[in-house]
């Protein structure tokens, strides 16, 4: 009974690196591929997924490098949800200034 609950636990960030790996060779993004600035969002997606996958397989090895791969993966997060809102911003002003 104890493996069934484990299940789930390992097969979820499987799951989710393989979306975020799916996400990085899909041709649909949130930033069209615009040289560099297009790969930002595959970038911080699959290093999201990467740090999801080692924060679930470093739990059990040392609670400190987990809570500090956890951190990580949050900080990439939110950066890049800066980044994209930022470019997004810089966008419509873009598209603003030569209407």
């Amino acid at each position: 009974m104890n493996e069934n609950k484990q299940l789930p636990s390992v097969v979820v960030p499987w799951v989710i690196m393989a979306l975020c790996l799916l996400y990085g060779v899909s041709p649909v993004d949130i930033i069209p591929d615009i040289p560099i600035v297009g790969q930002i969002d595959d970038l911080i997606i699959m290093l999201s997924g990467s740090l999801n996958l080692a924060q679930r397989y470093m739990e059990r090895a040392d609670s400190s490098l987990t809570s500090i791969v956890k951190v990580t993966k949050w900080i990439v997060i939110a950066l890049g949800a800066i980044v994209i809102l930022l470019l997004a911003l810089f966008a419509v002003a873009i598209v603003n200034l030569f209407k």
